[in-house]
């Protein structure tokens, strides 16, 4: 696999205070394909976003490699990353924190333009008029202050200051979480076009594995900080080999009310444990319907189940999905 972003046993800790500390990514080997999407899914706390930052390099790992174009960048200091940090950008979860509320979208998107490549005020002015147009805004945007635009007008001005620089890689931290219902699908949407259109290498950070598989070539899948399944958005939808992967789809929810009532789906029991204290054996462990004694002692390997298809279970694929493929991909 040709990899723009490459993470190689990567470990993030975080001190909690004395004699204290949360392993927040634990031993993630994860390569992000040039040119292409990869979703990133999983609950909250599960790590995603500490991984998306460390692959940044705003978090240092405690332990393994962060590789960018196949250079190794863990151990770079600050100003050997300011200088990379151009071909890199990320768009953020929350739309209403993401602007400068003190001055207009056109400015915030001018800054950066300013700053990195030298523009002077007209030229940064009308390439940011280029920009929001670029993402389905109208160039008057560019005078308008944050609190006059709606969230989903918001966060595509955040996408639009995040492409100023021309980045190759792209990380949008849950970029729809904040958004309305009716919203989601458009950003989404509309990130899978701006990566065909500039060639982009894109993370995306999400929740929905229904809505983040539709416009992946591939999806991770993580669980109190490690990968647990990796595949295929295609094959790792409609043959979910690890039971978690299996629960995350069988909670999507069905448009039609009729069949949301009467379908089967899988419960888990329990809350995702604490990273403090992860169980022992398989981290799915206490929650799995599928369990068996080996998994509270020996810890799955991530391994390959099917042709670039890997999963970290004993018993992969022994869980059948209860949802049909046509309820994630249409048809």
């Amino acid at each position: 696999m040709n990899a723009l972003v490459e993470a190689r046993a990567l470990v993030v800790r975080f001190g909690l205070g004395p004699g204290r500390r949360l392993t927040a990514v634990d031993g993630v080997d994860l390569a992000v394909p040039r040119h292409a999407t990869l979703a990133l899914v999983g609950e909250s706390g599960s790590g995603k976003s500490t991984l998306g930052l460390t692959l940044l390099r705003v978090h240092r790992p405690a332990a393994g490699r962060v590789l960018f174009d196949g250079v190794d960048i863990t151990d770079w200091d600050e100003r050997r990353l300011r200088a990379l940090r151009p071909r890199m950008q990320m768009v953020l979860q929350d739309p209403y924190a993401s602007l400068d509320p003190h001055v207009t979208v056109g400015e915030a998107l001018a800054e950066p333009l300013r700053a990195c490549r030298g523009l002077g005020r007209a030229a940064a002015r009308e390439r940011a008029v280029e920009l929001l147009e670029s993402v389905g805004l109208p160039g008057s945007t560019a005078g308008r202050r944050p609190h006059l635009l709606s969230g989903g007008q918001r966060q595509r001005a955040g996408i639009a200051r995040a492409l100023a620089l021309e980045p190759e890689l792209l990380i949008a931290d849950e970029p729809v979480s904040a958004l309305d219902v009716s919203t989601r699908a458009q950003v989404v949407a509309l990130l899978d076009e701006l990566r065909r259109r500039h060639r982009l290498t894109v993370l995306l950070i999400a929740h929905d594995l229904a809505l983040a598989g539709q416009v992946s070539d591939r999806v991770a899948v993580m669980y109190v900080g490690q990968v647990v399944e990796e595949g295929p958005a295609p094959d790792l939808i409609r043959l979910p080999q690890h039971p978690y992967t299996v629960a995350l789809l069988s909670a999507t929810p069905d448009p039609d009310p009729r069949i949301e009532r009467t379908r089967p789906r899988i419960t888990l029991r329990g809350e995702p444990p604490s990273a403090l204290r992860p169980p022992s054996g398989c981290r799915f462990h206490p929650r799995c319907p599928i369990a068996r004694d080996v998994c509270a002692v020996s810890p799955p390997p991530l391994r390959e189940v099917r042709t670039g298809h890997r999963a970290a279970c004993h018993f992969a694929g022994e869980l059948e999905s209860p949802v049909t493929p046509t309820r994630i991909w249409g048809g």
